[in-house]
């Protein structure tokens, strides 16, 4: 026997047909307003569902190539309360591992003198509600001077009130070490044009 009685049900998206859900029956029947309404509801269901697993695997594929492009770089990502406290961090470097520091402010991760700076631009950014970009500098657990560009970026809530902070930090310090480099070697250049015009 084929199909004697269908429904169909097309699904559009943005005034685009999208998809259709057909329900079939062997037998001729009517069918009622409440069994057109279900399969209705049914197909804006299964929609839905297949939406949100297309975009579940795009955004694991988004995180994929994130992970991906973040691996071997010196950049960290992290959001911070209201009162300083580390709420999420993504790409922590080797000095640091994620449950040392979620639940925690900066300064107690941070040696104080180096939190200093840190916890100030971040204050600053929390009280105005503007963006802002400095450049802090601290102690690896090596003791080793590095240097880091930091812009914190308010996080907002539905009404506008700054709720927390988005901090990406990188590491500069090559770049710093480089301009070092380039300073000394310009000076070492001006003292021996010097010599050689005497």
């Amino acid at each position: 026997m084929g199909m004697r009685a269908g429904i169909y049900a097309p699904r559009l998206h943005g005034g685009q047909w999208v998809a259709t859900l057909v329900i079939t029956s062997s037998e001729p029947r009517e069918w009622h307003s409440d069994e057109l309404a279900l399969v209705r509801s049914a197909a804006d269901l299964i929609w839905l569902s297949l939406r949100n697993a297309r975009l579940g695997a795009d955004l694991a594929e988004s995180q994929r190539r994130l992970d991906l492009a973040l691996k071997n770089s010196s950049l960290v990502v992290y959001t911070l309360d209201r009162e300083l406290n580390c709420t999420w961090i993504y790409n922590p470097q080797k000095d640091f591992q994620p449950d040392e520091v979620i639940g925690r402010p900066v300064e107690h991760i941070l040696p104080l003198e180096d939190a200093e700076q840190l916890v100030a631009l971040q204050r600053s950014v929390l009280e105005t509600g503007s963006s802002a970009r400095g450049e802090v500098h601290g102690h690896d657990r090596e003791g080793k001077l590095r240097f880091f560009d930091v812009p914190p970026e308010p996080l907002k809530s539905e009404n506008s009130e700054v709720s927390g902070l988005a901090v990406s930090v990188m590491d500069v310090s090559s770049m710093r070490q480089l301009e070092q480099e380039i300073l000394e070697s310009a000076t070492q250049l001006e003292i021996q044009r010097q010599i050689l015009r005497h």
